[in-house]
């Protein structure tokens, strides 16, 4: 019993590290400022955010490399697409 509640924080707290909580209506509102069709890049923004949270979610992402690019994304305003592409440069870097 002992075993399997310690398995289970393992994983829980692995899962914890590598989830990154970006506010993408407001990161997509940002960067769709100058678009000439503002609305279209807005919801094309949200969809390609949407599909790669959900795609990093799926991931099994070392702690180090979590927290490194959830720092870059981060620093461009909060991205799930740059989480996503930073975290799987390091993965294949390893």
């Amino acid at each position: 019993m002992k075993w399997a509640m310690v398995v289970g924080l393992v994983l829980l707290s692995a899962a914890v590290v590598g989830a990154a909580d970006f506010d993408i209506d407001s990161y997509c509102h940002e960067v769709s400022k100058e678009a000439s069709d503002r609305d279209a890049a807005e919801k094309a923004c949200r969809d390609r955010e949407r599909n790669d949270q959900q795609s990093l979610d799926q991931m099994a992402i070392p702690d180090s490399v979590a927290k490194h690019c959830r720092e870059i994304a981060q620093g461009v305003g909060g991205s799930y697409q740059v989480m996503r592409n930073c975290v799987k440069q390091e993965m294949s870097n390893q």
